[in-house]
């Protein structure tokens, strides 16, 4: 990556498995990360956030307000 000078876009790459872990971080944490997540990251964490919530494994109303608003989406609850 660093000879094709593409390094510095996925330097904030955060995977699936990190998604959970980052629901557990302050609201201001939570929207400083997915502000600088790329834009199919951002779709795949709002999917991931709306089976956690639907599934009842994803119930702090901060962490789901922070997403809400870093996403700018509504998430169904």
């Amino acid at each position: 990556l660093e000879w094709l000078d593409a390094k510095k876009f996925y330097t904030a790459n955060v995977s699936i498995s990190n998604f959970d872990s980052l629901l557990n971080k302050s609201a201001e944490e939570i929207v400083a990360v997915v502000n600088k997540l790329g834009v199919s990251q951002k779709v795949q964490l709002a999917r991931r956030a709306q089976e956690l919530i639907q599934e009842g494994k994803l119930d702090s109303m901060r962490a789901i307000r922070a997403l809400e608003k870093a996403l700018n989406v509504d998430f169904e609850m």
